[in-house]
């Protein structure tokens, strides 16, 4: 069997996907990537003592690369779904396909990006009773998750350069671009053409301004029973905003759409041309932030036996989350109008977006008891009463008002408590002789968990906001 392809590019060879409307499998085997990804850390690290200050200093450089090739629907992918027979798998059989879609190649992208860090921390023994901990930590993430790439080949869209005047004309029912209008790159940056704006090649900002300060104290109160220990730190990290897969954009790859074709020919068919869907990142990339305190008292309350009860927070700022820029108003995809003819940015489909806008707080009571193994019994008892409020991590239902996705975390459990215990059998310790053997020297241990649920999101299907999505 040979079908001819749009593109030439069917590296490995495969052969198309297959889909199936009336329940039926469908036939491929999906996407298909090469991915190499090296990583090279560099780092040092000295410690003196001075007195009474034990004083650490380092340095660590991590050098990411990734060599990534996305063979996504280079093979091209059929969809049957009964509209020449009345049943899909009848219409495969005719070889008469509803649509048929095929990408053209993506070039490997290679992909660089350094963090870099320094840090500085003294354990100060001020007294018998007082210990600090003070430190800072510096970091420089450059180009962030997937930065620069090597030949320039990543675009994203940028707001700010996106003319309304020279936009594209969209049929308004069938959402297609009218040809020859608009300029098919409004709106898009590259690596090598940045349209005037302050963005480096990798199109992210790198930030000098990420300094993280660590504080720490353990204070035992007199007469040595009781310890107070608290901190604070603020840490940084890469997050998810991500350049791979941006090669895959406009204008470095394109694709054909094509409608009531054959599997013996599929570009016979009526080829439609809709507006490109692009992945965008925010080039402004701040870095996401987390802090983190406590402070809790622990106590010897009886021989063998210590209480602790403490609070710990975190609070996390500029964490990354999808989003959607060209998402309509609601009410406005109705009967007769396709969301492309009133997206914001006409000339786009779908322009998913990675945004450093997401947040997260956490507050938590943790009490927590252990009783040394002492006359054949340990026992370890953990309660922790806590709240963990945040932003979604994907697309926010309204793109316009993101704080209407902030609630409880999928990760949320209100109580939790845990019990471990260990408790020698006394029958036949001391035993002797085969029943000795046998029966003595056996132990009791388990553990026992208690947890409230996890939370759920009451959802309902179709686009009843009107504004050309799916469930809300």
């Amino acid at each position: 069997l040979r079908i001819p392809e749009v593109y030439a590019q069917n590296f490995n060879n495969v052969i198309p996907n297959i889909s199936l409307a009336n329940g039926f499998s469908g036939i491929g085997i999906g996407g298909q990537l090469n991915n190499v990804n090296p990583v090279y850390t560099f780092r040092d690290d000295f410690a003196f003592q001075r007195s009474n200050h034990s004083l650490k200093a380092g340095f660590e450089i991590i050098r990411a690369q990734k060599f990534s090739t996305s063979y996504d629907n280079m093979q091209g992918s059929f969809n049957f779904n009964s509209n020449a027979t009345g049943h899909s798998v009848a219409d495969f059989l005719i070889g008469e396909a509803f649509q048929y879609t095929e990408n053209e190649i993506h070039e490997k992208g290679y992909f660089f990006n350094t963090d870099y860090e320094m840090y500085f921390t003294d354990d100060w023994k001020v007294s018998r009773n007082l210990t600090l901990n003070i430190g800072l930590r510096y970091y420089i993430i450059e180009g962030g998750n997937g930065g620069a790439e090597k030949y320039d080949r990543i675009s994203t869209f940028h707001p700010a350069v996106f003319d309304p005047a020279r936009a594209p004309q969209v049929t308004r029912a069938g959402g297609e671009l009218v040809p020859g209008t608009g300029d098919p790159l409004n709106g898009i940056i590259t690596g090598s053409d940045r349209r005037g704006l302050d963005v480096p090649r990798s199109l992210k900002k790198t930030h000098f301004d990420t300094i993280g300060p660590r504080f720490g104290l353990a204070y035992s109160l007199p007469g040595r029973r009781t310890v107070i220990r608290g901190g604070y730190g603020l840490n940084y990290f890469w997050g998810a905003n991500n350049n791979e897969g941006r090669q895959t954009n406009i204008p470095f790859s394109r694709s054909a759409s094509i409608f009531n074709t054959r599997l013996s020919d599929p570009a016979a068919g009526v080829a439609r041309v809709f507006p490109p869907e692009v992945g965008s990142v925010e080039t402004e990339n701040p870095v996401p932030t987390v802090h983190h305190w406590s402070l809790g008292i622990q106590r010897e309350v009886a021989s063998n036996l210590l209480l602790e009860v403490a609070y710990a927070g975190t609070r996390g700022t500029h964490l990354s989350r999808g989003g959607q820029l060209n998402q309509p108003l609601p009410g406005t995809v109705v009967a007769g109008v396709s969301a492309n003819a009133v997206r914001p940015y006409l000339g786009y489909g779908s322009i998913g977006y990675t945004e450093g806008s997401a947040a997260s707080r956490y507050h938590g009571l943790e009490v927590h008891a252990l009783r040394r193994f002492s006359g054949g019994l340990l026992f370890e008892a953990s309660y922790t009463f806590s709240k963990a409020l945040g932003d979604t991590e994907g697309a926010p239902q309204d793109s316009r008002n993101k704080r209407l996705d902030w609630g409880l975390t999928d990760l949320d459990r209100t109580h939790m408590f845990t019990f471990n215990y260990i408790y020698e059998l006394p029958f036949f310790k001391n035993g002797r002789g085969p029943v000795g053997v046998v029966l003595g020297g056996w132990q009791l241990s388990g553990i026992t968990t208690f947890q409230s649920g996890l939370p759920f999101t009451v959802g309902i299907s179709g686009d009843r906001a009107q504004a050309g999505g799916g469930a809300q």
